[in-house]
């Protein structure tokens, strides 16, 4: 299980910025050949529920950030439209980052 969990970030990593979850995305769909499963209906449902208690935690003690990214990330692996939204959300996180550190420098 963990090595398919960090085969998975690898592959994230290795993609390009703006295209990452679209190809995370592509990748689950091509091993799944069409045939919804268990395992869809688990990646959707633990997804929810994993944002969802990241949107609890923004309000209480812990790592509701991370939460609401890896219930994203879950999300995307099965819905293009939030796969494309997460790309370009990572490209506007970036974009501002860059701006934040050079106003910072100066």
């Amino acid at each position: 299980m963990f090595e398919r969990i960090k085969e998975s970030w690898h592959s994230l990593k290795k993609s390009e910025p703006g295209e990452r979850f679209q190809d995370r995305y592509h990748h689950h769909q091509s091993r799944r050949d069409g045939r919804p499963g268990l395992s869809v209906l688990l990646r959707l449902a633990g997804g929810t529920v994993v944002a969802l208690l990241g949107l609890v935690m923004l309000f209480t003690p812990g790592p509701g950030l991370v939460f609401m990214a890896a219930g994203a990330a879950l999300l995307g692996s099965e819905s293009r439209i939030v796969a494309r939204a997460l790309d370009r959300l990572e490209v506007l996180v970036r974009a501002a980052r860059e701006r934040f550190e050079a106003r910072r420098r100066r």
